[in-house]
C-alpha cells in the first residue's frame, strides 16, 4: 500500500453581504489573513458606482484622513457597478477592505461576496520529511513482500 499526501486550499468563510454605503462616506471591513492565505472579493451589484480598495493599516489611516494612500496591486475597483479581485497575503495581519462612496451624491445599496482560502500551512521542511516517509514505507513494503 502506498500513501499519497495531498494538500489543497480550502475555503474558510464564504458569505454574501448586503450593505448601504451612505453618500459621501465609506464602510470598512477588516480581514484577518495569515501569510499565504488568499482573499477573494466580488462586488455583485450596486445601484450607484462605488470604489473598492484593499489596504494595510498604514494606508487605511491615510485614506481615513483623506491623504494619498496605496492599495495592493490589482485590489482596486474604481467607479464600479460589479467586479472581482483576489489577493494573496504576504504576511500575517489585518487588512482593510474599503467600500467607498465618498464622491457619491446618492447612497449606494450594494451586494458583495468575500471569502478566504487557507494557504499552505506546511512548513518548508515538512514536505521533504513526508516524501522520505513515503519512500521508507514503500521500501519496507517491498522488503516485507519479498520475505513471503
Amino acid at each position: 500500500m502506498v500513501t499519497v499526501f495531498m494538500f489543497a486550499s480550502m475555503p474558510v468563510t464564504a458569505e454574501v453581504q448586503s450593505a448601504t454605503v451612505t453618500a459621501g462616506s465609506f464602510r470598512e471591513v477588516k480581514v484577518s489573513l495569515d501569510q499565504g492565505d488568499e482573499f477573494v472579493f466580488t462586488l455583485i451589484s450596486t445601484d450607484y458606482p462605488i470604489n473598492v480598495y484593499l489596504t494595510d493599516n498604514e494606508n487605511f489611516y491615510e485614506f481615513e484622513d483623506s491623504e494619498p494612500f496605496v492599495t495592493y496591486s490589482g485590489c482596486t475597483l474604481k467607479d464600479a457597478m460589479s467586479g472581482t479581485f483576489s489577493f494573496v497575503s504576504p504576511e500575517d495581519g489585518v487588512y482593510h477592505l474599503i467600500l467607498s462612496n465618498r464622491n457619491g451624491f446618492e447612497d449606494a445599496h450594494i451586494e458583495y461576496e468575500s471569502y478566504s482560502t487557507v494557504g499552505d500551512d506546511i512548513p518548508g521542511f515538512t514536505l521533504p520529511i513526508m516524501i522520505s516517509a513515503v519512500f521508507i514505507s514503500v521500501g519496507i513494503f517491498t522488503v516485507m513482500r519479498r520475505r513471503k
